[in-house]
C-alpha cells in the first residue's frame, strides 16, 4: 500500500470520527469503514454514537480495510500481482469501495485488465452503474487504469 492510495481513499470516502449513514443507509465511521459488517464494532454502535473514535483508531481501521481489500483482490484475481502499482491500487480502491461480491461481477472488465487491455477496460467501466454512482472517483480511477500512472 502506498501513501498515495491512503490519501486518495481519505479524499474519496471522507474522514469522520463519528458514525454516519452512507448513501445506502449503512452505518459507517472513519474512512468508509462499514460498522454493520464489523462484528466487533456493530455491538458498540451506541457507544460510537456517543464517543466516536480517535484519529489513530480511524487510521488503524483504514489500514486494516486496505489490507483486507488487497487480500480479497489477490484471492479472486491472483494475476493482479503482475500489474504495476498504480493499476493494482485502482483495483484495491474498487474492492475497498464495493466489496468482493460486487467487484466479482465485473467479469469483462477484469478479463480485459488481465489481458493488458487497459484502455478497453477503462472504457468498459465507464458504461457501468458504478461509474455513474461514484462520479469523480470513477473518472480518476479510469484515467489511472488507462495510463498506468497516477
Amino acid at each position: 500500500m502506498t501513501d498515495i492510495l491512503r490519501k486518495r481513499l481519505i479524499k474519496e470516502e471522507g474522514f469522520r470520527l463519528w458514525p454516519y449513514q452512507d448513501t445506502k443507509g449503512i452505518w459507517t465511521i472513519g474512512v468508509g469503514h462499514n460498522v454493520e459488517a464489523d462484528p466487533e464494532m456493530k455491538p458498540r454502535l451506541g457507544d460510537l454514537m456517543k464517543f466516536g473514535i480517535t484519529r489513530t483508531e480511524a487510521y488503524s481501521l483504514l489500514d486494516r480495510d486496505i489490507k483486507n481489500a488487497e487480500t480479497d483482490l489477490e484471492e479472486l484475481y491472483p494475476w493482479v500481482s503482475q500489474l504495476n502499482e498504480a493499476r493494482r491500487e485502482v483495483l484495491v480502491d474498487m474492492m475497498f469501495n464495493m466489496g468482493k461480491r460486487k467487484l466479482f461481477q465485473f467479469h469483462n472488465t477484469m478479463a480485459m485488465i488481465k489481458d493488458g487491455r487497459f484502455h478497453d477496460a477503462a472504457e468498459n467501466l465507464k458504461l457501468s452503474l458504478w461509474y455513474k454512482q461514484v462520479g469523480d472517483r470513477a473518472i480518476n480511477l479510469c484515467r489511472i487504469l488507462d495510463a498506468g500512472a497516477v
